[in-house]
């Protein structure tokens, strides 16, 4: 079976591991954060906005493995703190319900855990996630397209 790697670049430099990689119709993607992909640093000081910055870059992975947010199927939360977890939650509904409805209505299967740490001081949370390819989506990019998606919004919760 084929396997696709996308790669992880941060700051112009690629990172020695994959950003996803696709196996089959499975889509796996590294843990995603609150950081900037120009500058590495934390988009924000805030659950909420390094939780809106972390979906961006699910569905920026899902969308360059030729794939789309409604097929996502699982995510896996580290939190620094687990008081940090209804901001996480509000703002995970808020990003789902403006650019995939379905993931509302019939949810994704999620864990949450608190963690010792994350790589970065700064960091509040990491997303890994597991999403799906059907038949009838695109094949994905290739690397060169992948790295001209949007990196992130303008837009701060």
């Amino acid at each position: 079976m084929e396997k696709r790697i996308y790669p992880c670049f941060v700051a112009g430099k690629q990172k020695p591991y994959a950003n996803a990689v696709v196996v089959g119709n499975t889509i796996y993607i590294s843990g995603m954060n609150g950081r900037s992909s120009e500058t590495g640093e934390a988009v924000s000081g805030t659950i909420e906005g390094q939780t809106w910055r972390a979906f961006e870059q699910i569905e920026s992975a899902m969308r360059g493995a030729g794939s789309s947010l409604k097929n996502l199927v699982k995510t896996t939360t580290f939190l620094r703190d687990m008081k940090d977890y209804q901001g996480y939650r509000d703002t995970e509904r808020k990003y789902l319900l403006e650019h995939a409805p379905e993931l509302v209505e019939e949810p994704v299967a999620s864990t949450v855990v608190q963690v010792a740490s994350l790589p970065k001081k700064e960091f509040l949370i990491e997303i890994e996630a597991v999403g799906i390819i059907t038949s009838n989506a695109k094949f994905g990019l290739r690397n060169a397209e992948y790295r001209r998606l949007p990196k992130e919004s303008k837009h701060r919760r």
